[in-house]
């Protein structure tokens, strides 16, 4: 056995008694960060942060700690340098 079953977790039975019919979904989806994942969507913040609080042992799997994830919202040119000067 493993995933979230594995980590003591059952995201789609507490939602559905938690939250409810119309208020979230899931599926399948890819990730740079891991293979295969599961894709989670809320109808409000108020709801995916409380999902969030009852399963902190999940993680995002957006990437974003990977070494060869890059930002579209960074410039591909070079890091600006800080043009104050160094005090020692």
């Amino acid at each position: 056995m493993g995933g979230m079953r594995a980590l003591g977790a059952d995201p789609q039975a507490w939602l559905s008694a938690e939250l409810g019919h119309m208020r979230w979904a899931w599926g399948p989806t890819q990730s740079i960060g891991c293979g295969q994942v599961t894709a989670y969507y809320f109808r409000s913040i108020h709801d995916a942060q409380r999902f969030i609080a009852a399963f902190p042992q999940l993680e995002i799997a957006d990437g974003v700690a990977s070494p060869v994830y890059s930002s579209p919202t960074n410039s591909a040119g070079p890091t600006p340098v800080d043009p104050r000067p160094h005090v020692i």
